[in-house]
């Protein structure tokens, strides 16, 4: 049984093969209206944020639908994270440089590397293939700040402070935590 059902799946694995190695076979694209602008509400470039970062997207002179839905003049967007952008006859790739709002999202809310991050959007149709031509808003750079340490709650302040006190209290052999200090009697 085993070679029979081989044979059967041999020519769709062939077939898909060809396909895929056909040369010229390109995605087919759908235009846009000319006046269509795609762009970055906020943050505004140069920007120094804090995470979580809220990213707003802004369209004028098309509409926004989830990905699937054949609507005129609609598409979903994409944003790209250090990234430039895909090939314009392939479907947008989804990693971690390339974000999909399939669900027609306007906006997001992200957690970003501290550092600088350049980002884009760009608007695609129902199958994630960009528009002819492509609609892309102008990139813009965003520093991200290094969280603060924030101190531990509690009466002993920070916690360099609090391993100064525990030593004074304790000796110099009881370096301890808050949490430590809070379980030891000393």
């Amino acid at each position: 049984m085993r070679p029979r059902a081989c044979f059967a799946v041999l020519p769709i694995v062939l077939f898909a093969a060809g396909a895929l190695a056909q040369e010229g076979a390109k995605i087919p694209r759908t235009q846009r209206p000319a006046d269509a602008k795609l762009y970055l509400i906020s943050p505004s470039n140069g920007a120094e944020l804090s995470n979580p970062v809220t990213i707003r997207f802004g369209l004028v002179g098309m509409g926004v639908a989830p990905a699937g839905v054949v609507s005129p003049n609609t598409g979903h967007h994409h944003l790209m994270i250090d990234a430039p952008a895909p090939p314009a006859d392939l479907p947008i790739p989804k990693d971690d440089h390339h974000l999909h709002f399939g669900g027609g999202q306007t906006e997001a809310t992200l957690t970003l590397t501290p550092g600088e991050h350049t980002l884009q959007l760009e608007l695609a149709d129902q199958n994630h293939v960009p528009f002819d031509p492509p609609l892309l808003s102008e990139p813009i750079k965003v520093r991200v700040k290094r969280a603060a340490r924030r101190s531990p709650r509690g009466s002993w302040g920070s916690e360099s402070s609090s391993r100064s006190r525990a030593a004074s209290r304790c000796g110099s052999a009881c370096w301890m935590t808050q949490s430590a200090r809070r379980a030891a009697i000393c």
